[in-house]
């Protein structure tokens, strides 16, 4: 099951959190970044932990970004240019069939 709730906005664009639930696995991501917020397990004696590090307000995600923990974009987000990936090792090619327009 995946539960959605409203956690704010940053920039006047509404952020969401979506909670996907399991047997001992509960996880939390956010719209913002696609951002892990929450991953909480059961552990040693049916305790259960938080084992992700992340910001208690939301507005630290625009402001201090630089945690930026869970983030799965943003940071590499125009990595890929015309078909070449931009590093500043050499570059590698990737076929434009791939990647959509």
């Amino acid at each position: 099951m995946i539960l959605r709730r409203r956690l704010g906005e940053i920039d006047g664009v509404e952020v969401s959190g979506f909670r996907l639930s399991g047997e001992d696995t509960d996880i939390e991501v956010m719209s913002f970044g696609a951002t892990l917020t929450r991953l909480a397990r059961t552990v040693r004696f049916g305790t259960v932990a938080d084992i992700v590090l992340c910001y208690d307000d939301l507005a630290n995600y625009a402001t201090a970004p630089a945690v930026g923990g869970g983030a799965i974009c943003g940071r590499h987000a125009n990595g890929l240019a015309e078909g070449r990936q931009m590093s500043r090792s050499l570059g590698s090619s990737v076929p434009m069939g791939c990647l959509s327009k």
